[in-house]
């Protein structure tokens, strides 16, 4: 519903009347209360996320492939006049 209307607000985009209903419903839904549920397992692992953990291959797959390509190719920034 958020991103709806912030599309909506923003960008001006046109959406569908039942995807407006649809999403207000799960909305609405969202704002109940939770009800508490006692664990019966407790997972204590450490562990790294998987978004932290793809953050980091994207960096170091970057670093690796800019490396790799200069030294496919060496050049030095430079220049011209």
């Amino acid at each position: 519903m958020i991103i709806l209307f912030t599309l909506w607000f923003i960008l001006q985009w046109q959406f569908p009347t039942w995807l407006w209903i649809f999403s207000g419903f799960f909305y609405v839904v969202s704002l109940r209360p939770k009800k508490k549920v006692k664990k019966q397992v407790s997972f204590n692992t450490k562990t790294l996320p998987l978004y932290l953990a793809l953050a980091i291959y994207h960096f170091f797959y970057g670093i690796l492939s800019t490396l790799t390509r200069w030294i496919q190719r060496p050049s030095l920034p430079f220049k011209s006049s």
